[in-house]
């Protein structure tokens, strides 16, 4: 599958793989701004954004990364989760403070995909393994369709769709 973008004005879009910060009393305005007025976690993905947004063009898109162990438990998964949670949270409150810049904010949350990351977990057989069993799409998801997803989530055709939390796993969440 290949994504082939009309033009960068049409939009832009930043695929972050992990979108945390944590902002103190001045939230998002401090993004924008030149000094720092806010308690931040300072990632390569954060300075990236801090960057991006006042260049930004109206129509364009923030696609943050997160995964299903945003919204439940998983063994191994603790502070990744979290993370994943605050992440999308963030995703809501930007989409209200960007909206007005026409500037979409979303987030797609993607089932078990076999990367490299997948190799850190101690139980990723037994992760792939359920993840197979439970999916009534079928018993793989991979990089392209978590890809398709976010090139969807950019057309102008999803103008309208910001604030959310798109979840592609091929139906593993639905099924008990």
């Amino acid at each position: 599958m290949r994504f082939v973008v009309p033009s960068f004005a049409d939009f832009f879009l930043i695929a972050l793989m992990a979108w945390l910060f944590v902002c103190g009393a001045n939230g998002w305005k401090s993004l924008l701004a030149d000094g720092d007025t806010g308690w931040h976690i300072r990632t390569g993905e954060y300075i990236l954004a801090q960057h991006a947004v006042p260049r930004m063009e109206p129509g364009a898109s923030i696609i943050a990364m997160s995964s299903l162990g945003a919204s439940r438990a998983m063994p191994d998964y603790g502070f990744i989760g979290a993370s994943k949670a605050a992440l999308e949270s963030l995703v809501r409150t930007l989409a209200q403070e960007l909206g007005p810049r026409r500037i979409r904010v979303n987030a797609v949350s993607a089932g078990v995909v076999d990367t490299d990351a997948l190799r850190h977990f101690p139980n990723r057989e037994q992760l792939l393994a359920d993840f197979a069993r439970r999916t009534p799409a079928g018993p793989v998801l991979t990089p392209q369709d978590v890809a398709g997803a976010v090139y969807l989530l950019c057309l102008p055709e999803a103008a309208m769709i910001t604030g959310h939390t798109l979840v592609v796993d091929g139906g593993f969440c639905i099924s008990g």
